[in-house]
């Protein structure tokens, strides 16, 4: 199960990519704060699960990753959200440029496995970049993140969460 925390461009790039990657859309929830386009975004995605912000704290539940797809300016206000109910299972993906996982870490349990993923909207098509830092996940979630999300993807595996923002300039140049 995949919950998409804001689908703005790029939230709607991630679902996109799941489901070409061959995620059942009963298998993606997203939570987005305008409840006027709920019905919108379910029906062009044909998804079941679309939620306001408000319930971001039910919208995680048996969640395996959550992906913070919000403005820099929002992380902390999402990750409030449903912090309190998070499980030690659960890996954020953050997307949010300019943020970096030592900010993410002061909002949620200290052994939660974070990632920081830089993809470009051409990740819809499979044919986009990513660039990844895993902080602490295990291997093994990071790697079936990949298969089930970014399948046909280009994914630079960075070892370290400065190299990220080298992703962010790239996204800019091309």
């Amino acid at each position: 199960m995949l919950s998409i925390i804001g689908c703005g461009n790029l939230g709607k790039s991630i679902i996109k990519s799941a489901i070409r990657s061959g995620l059942s859309a009963n298998n993606i929830k997203v939570s987005i704060n305008d409840p006027s386009n709920i019905k919108t975004i379910n029906n062009q995605y044909k998804l079941n699960n679309v939620f306001t912000s408000n319930y971001n704290h039910k919208m995680i539940k048996n969640s395996e990753y959550i992906f913070l797809c919000v403005k820099p300016k929002q992380v902390k206000e999402a990750i409030l959200s449903f912090n309190q109910r998070l499980k030690p299972y659960q890996v954020i993906v953050s997307m949010a440029a300019g943020v970096d996982i030592d900010y993410i870490n002061k909002f949620v349990p200290s052994d939660q496995p974070v990632i920081r993923c830089m993809p470009n909207l051409a990740v819809e098509k499979s044919a986009g970049v990513i660039g990844l830092y895993n902080h602490n996940a295990k291997k093994e979630k990071v790697d079936k993140m990949i298969q089930n999300i970014f399948k046909g993807s280009l994914i630079l595996k960075l070892d370290s969460k400065d190299k990220i923002n080298i992703i962010i300039i790239l996204d800019f140049i091309i």
